[in-house]
């Protein structure tokens, strides 16, 4: 889903869209099959004495049903857990080394004064440079929500994207 709006004289669209449209639609337009929040932050992840600065995603809990997430280990469908996160093999190895990542807890911190702990439920392949999503971190959009003191059905709060997966019938 985007938007256009006109920037110096010309339309210029963009991925932007309020966080409430996609509850909006809910199941009231016919051929959508699958609705898609995402959205992305910076954010300090520490493991034991170590902090690390680290791109986030915040996603409903069917990215992996729309977009294609190869895991090496643990599972995807662990993301329908608030608390558990998946990580990508990149930061695996920075994180933990050799160490096995799934099991592990982390903690998430947004601003100075809010942390939250997560559960790793699994590592995913790299993310190729030339996507358009990029992160090292996944975990639920609720998480956003909340560490955004956000009322999730008005319309004042914006997110990076919603994804529709309409159905092609021919």
């Amino acid at each position: 889903v985007s938007l256009t709006r006109e920037v110096n004289l010309r339309q210029q669209a963009y991925g932007f869209t309020p966080l409430s449209l996609a509850p909006a639609i809910g199941n009231s337009i016919p051929g959508i099959d699958q609705i898609v929040r995402y959205t992305r932050n910076s954010m300090a992840i520490r493991y034991g004495e170590n902090i690390f600065q680290q791109g986030i995603a915040f996603t409903d809990s069917n990215f992996t049903e729309v977009f294609d997430l190869p895991m090496i280990t643990g599972d995807a469908v662990s993301l329908k857990e608030k608390s558990n996160i998946l990580i990508s093999e990149e930061f695996a190895g920075i994180c933990f080394g050799d160490e096995a990542a799934v099991g592990k807890m982390i903690k998430v911190y947004y601003g100075d004064d809010d942390e939250r702990l997560f559960r790793v439920s699994g590592v995913f392949r790299d993310i190729p440079q030339n996507a358009s999503m990029q992160f090292n971190l996944l975990c639920l959009i609720e998480n956003y929500i909340d560490f955004n003191n956000i009322e999730e059905h008005l319309w004042t709060d914006w997110i990076a994207a919603t994804f529709l997966m309409i159905r092609d019938d021919k």
